[in-house]
């Protein structure tokens, strides 16, 4: 039985060796604990550890009312914004470790990954990606195309997420059909374009800009033309010729809209 005392002082001496030797930023357990036994790990984590954070999974499904600082759900998202902080976890596929199996067919693609990332911060949310080792530690192809494709992706558009903030809210769809997640960072709004638009102008629904605003695209050189229609902005969009393919492409807007 899981809550015999020889398991219990296994469990507590387990957690209280890591946080002596490791002092982590975090106490990630997955999943449950020893009945009556969290208060306690936690409570010599935080008296250790006094900027640590500690995530839900001591009590899953909130039955037992435990603290938590961030939630994490599992191969899900959120449908709009979550001021607490939380935590999407997958994988790559469908696995938490190395599995042979694994084909492009059923791993999430690179376009889909930046897509779920940018849609994740939106909502004031991280994205926890498990990797999959072999056995011998190498990391097997198609998971090295998603994270360097999601790596090159950040190259030329990271000022719209790291140290980013959610704004009033977290997405729209304009009249062209295009998906828009947004982030703020130092006083900037980003309006991120999760479709590759095909025409030479966006209009995004429900931003008014001071005339002062200017507009670019990151990876590509130059202000953007922009107009206000009523309380719709119309942008328009650099030459294609320009602008490299990308699963998203963010448009950067010097000042807060009024």
């Amino acid at each position: 039985m899981i809550q015999e005392k020889a398991y219990v002082d296994y469990a507590n001496a387990h957690w209280r060796e890591l946080i002596d030797r490791y002092q982590p930023s975090i106490l990630w357990n997955d999943l449950g604990y020893p009945t009556g036994q969290a208060n306690e790990i936690m409570s010599y984590f935080y008296n250790r550890v006094p900027d640590g954070v500690v995530n839900d999974r001591f009590d899953p499904g909130g039955q037992l009312g435990l603290h938590f600082d961030f939630s994490t759900p599992e191969y899900s998202q959120l449908t709009q914004i979550e001021p607490h902080k939380w935590e999407s976890t997958r994988g790559l596929g469908y696995s938490f470790g190395y599995n042979q199996n694994d084909t492009d067919l059923n791993m999430i693609s690179v376009d889909e990954l930046v897509d779920l990332f940018v849609d994740i911060v939106s909502k004031n949310g991280n994205l926890l990606l498990n990797i999959g080792p072999k056995a011998d530690g190498s990391i097997s192809k198609v998971q090295l195309e998603r994270l360097e494709g999601l790596g090159k992706w950040l190259d030329v558009n990271g000022k719209a997420i790291f140290g980013s903030r959610y704004w009033i809210r977290a997405e729209d769809l304009t009249p062209e059909r295009i998906r828009v997640r947004y982030t703020t960072n130092k006083g900037k709004l980003y309006a991120i374009l999760l479709d590759e638009p095909t025409f030479g102008k966006v209009t995004i629904p429900g931003i008014i800009l001071p005339k002062k605003a200017n507009i670019t695209m990151l990876g590509v050189g130059g202000k953007l033309k922009w107009q206000q229609y009523s309380q719709n902005l119309s942008i328009t969009l650099p030459h294609k010729s320009l602008v490299k393919k990308s699963p998203a492409y963010t448009l950067e807007i010097s000042c807060m809209p009024l």
